[in-house]
């Protein structure tokens, strides 16, 4: 499966629409390392939350089940997380 945000997200639905783009890249969970004052000062964790909720009031159709699509929201381009690349132990 392609990791891309058409694969986790509902794209019908209006704010899904509105706030992200289907091209863009997802990332497998693993091991994730973060700056905690940038989360902090990006306020993270309401946003994540504010996600969750939305899912909820739309009776669970924003984005598939079985994925974690609202940690992907904080790893678009511009967000909290920059991507490095994984170093090579050969």
């Amino acid at each position: 499966m392609s990791k891309r945000f058409r694969n986790y997200f509902n794209f019908s639905h209006s704010i899904i629409v509105k706030n992200l783009k289907p091209e863009n890249c997802a990332w497998a969970y693993g091991m994730n390392i973060f700056d905690l004052r940038a989360w902090r000062k990006k306020n993270i964790t309401n946003t994540y939350h504010s996600w969750l909720k939305e899912n909820l009031k739309s009776n669970l159709t924003i984005w598939k089940l079985g994925t974690l699509p609202p940690a992907f929201t904080q790893f678009k381009p511009n967000s909290l997380v920059r991507a490095y690349p994984k170093p090579s132990f050969s």
